[in-house]
């Protein structure tokens, strides 16, 4: 492989570096001098890794002048060679020309000394970074877990949401129904209970995302169905429960409807999130807790297709009456013969 800048290793520092791995040495500084790696320091190990580690390293760094060390751990890889951390000190106060060439030089010291070798590798401009406590921040940033998403970092919430389901303080009275992330407030739980009684006919809920609650945020004492698309918001999902009595093919059908609304992405990521997440919970909450049987569960992201033949199109699914016969496929491996015709007589 090419070196990037041509600067190879001086025979001192082979010969430093033949020892060094052999395990006797616990730090080895390298310095760029005339185009040429050179050893600068090689001190061997007076304690254990972390008990060497500041009595060294910050030692060995000048304010102004850039340089490569090679520190050895006291663990082992798997094939009984000792583990080092590459640490890369490259000062703002460093000319520039300096920068630059131990930049550029960086991926041919590590090839000389052994990359497989190489545990961790540091850069820094400050000495606070070659500490044994800037050493254990960067292996902290190393192991943390890459940042999230917005969206992954919503479903996180939502998950630690469903575990802890924090009650409200006695200020806003609410009524906390196991099995759902947010809790109901007050209002809310009383017009789900004049719906299920038939008080109301009509019962919209909503998230305080803020406070982490299902709140009321509507309510008829009758519904008009034909006015069922005005109820719905353009800009923010809803909950929409309604008692639908209605007559079909002679027979009476007291029917309860659950129907979900979000408007596609006026809204945020984050309340589309929430919705589609409590959704299920809300609606086993009506079942389970205020006995609303629900005929029909509909979700939608339009308002305007709220209509009445909507809505019995979607409790009354028209039944296909003619059902094509379904052929059976023949087995695999099996042909149909064919007949076999007679060739012709050859002429005599």
């Amino acid at each position: 492989m090419a070196h990037q800048t041509g600067i190879q290793a001086s025979p001192e520092l082979k010969e430093v570096l033949t020892n060094a791995l052999k395990g006797k040495t616990r730090l080895l500084k390298v310095s760029i001098k005339d185009e040429t790696l050179i050893p600068d320091a090689e001190i061997n190990p007076n304690k254990d890794w972390e008990g060497d580690y500041d009595d060294m390293v910050p030692g060995l760094i000048e304010e102004k002048n850039p340089c490569y060390m090679f520190y050895r751990l006291d663990e082992k890889n798997g094939s009984g060679s000792y583990v080092w951390i590459f640490l890369a000190y490259t000062p703002d106060l460093a000319l520039v020309r300096d920068k630059m060439l131990y930049a550029a030089t960086q991926a041919t010291m590590k090839q000389i000394f052994g990359g497989g070798l190489i545990k961790d590798d540091i850069s820094g401009s400050v000495k606070e970074d070659f500490t044994l406590a800037g050493y254990y921040k960067h292996r902290d940033s190393v192991d943390a877990p890459p940042p999230l998403t917005e969206a992954e970092q919503l479903l996180q919430d939502i998950k630690l949401s469903e575990q802890t389901m924090r009650t409200a303080g006695t200020s806003t009275r609410t009524t906390h129904l196991q099995g759902i992330s947010f809790p109901f407030q007050q209002d809310a739980v009383d017009a789900l209970k004049d719906l299920q009684s038939k008080q109301l006919a009509y019962v919209q809920l909503a998230l305080n995302i803020k406070e982490e609650s299902i709140i009321l945020a509507q309510t008829e004492k009758t519904l008009d169905v034909g006015q069922l698309p005005s109820y719905v918001p353009s800009d923010s999902p809803r909950y929409h429960v309604l008692y639908f009595p209605h007559d079909y093919e002679g027979d009476h059908f007291p029917s309860f409807v659950f129907i979900y609304t979000c408007p596609g992405y006026s809204c945020s990521v984050k309340e589309r999130m929430l919705y589609s997440s409590c959704k299920g919970p809300v609606t086993d909450v009506c079942e389970q807790q205020f006995n609303i049987t629900i005929a029909k569960k509909i979700e939608t992201d339009d308002g305007a297709e709220l209509t009445r033949d909507f809505l019995l199109s979607e409790i009354h699914p028209p039944v296909t009456a003619y059902r094509p016969k379904f052929s059976k496929p023949k087995p695999p491996g099996k042909t149909t013969k064919r007949k076999k015709s007679k060739s012709p007589s050859p002429d005599v």
